[in-house]
């Protein structure tokens, strides 16, 4: 839960919607839920991902969704559903898009650190951290201001 004092629940759903339509290259398609009277957004996002998975370095995108609540000087970001698909031009491999997400190869590897598998986590993260740093730039706004002409 971010704090930003001061804001009504109206005004961060708004400017969570505004950080919904800048972020994704088609809105409409990303919202699946707008709850305005509840300070709620649900969606669908796409991104590009680079991830190692058990056979070598895959590119792809990375599919997920995310939930936006808005409460009276509060709101929180969820991004879960993460899914990896490899461009069609990587061989097959059905466990592509789990392996890298599982938390269990975290710690095999006779004991020790799986280094993939923390190389896979922090570009999962070097994805995921500017989505949500933005929002809380948007978030903080005061919004929008008139120019004059």
């Amino acid at each position: 839960m971010i704090q930003i004092p001061g804001s009504t629940v109206e005004q961060l759903y708004t400017r969570a919607r505004s950080w919904v339509v800048v972020t994704f290259s088609d809105a409409n398609a990303a919202l699946k839920v707008q709850d305005k009277e509840n300070g709620a957004l649900m969606g669908k996002g796409i991104g590009r991902l680079t991830w190692w998975d058990g056979i070598g370095l895959k590119e792809g995108k990375l599919n997920f969704t995310f939930q936006i609540d808005c409460k009276e000087g509060r709101y929180r970001l969820v991004m879960n559903g993460l899914e990896a698909v490899p461009d069609p031009k990587y061989p097959a491999n059905p466990r592509a898009g789990a392996w890298f997400l599982d938390p269990e190869r975290l710690a095999r590897n006779n004991g020790k650190p799986n280094k993939m598998a923390y190389w896979n986590l922090e570009q999962l993260h070097g994805f995921l951290q500017p989505l949500a740093e933005s929002l809380r730039k948007t978030m903080l706004a005061e919004g929008a201001k008139k120019s004059e002409w």
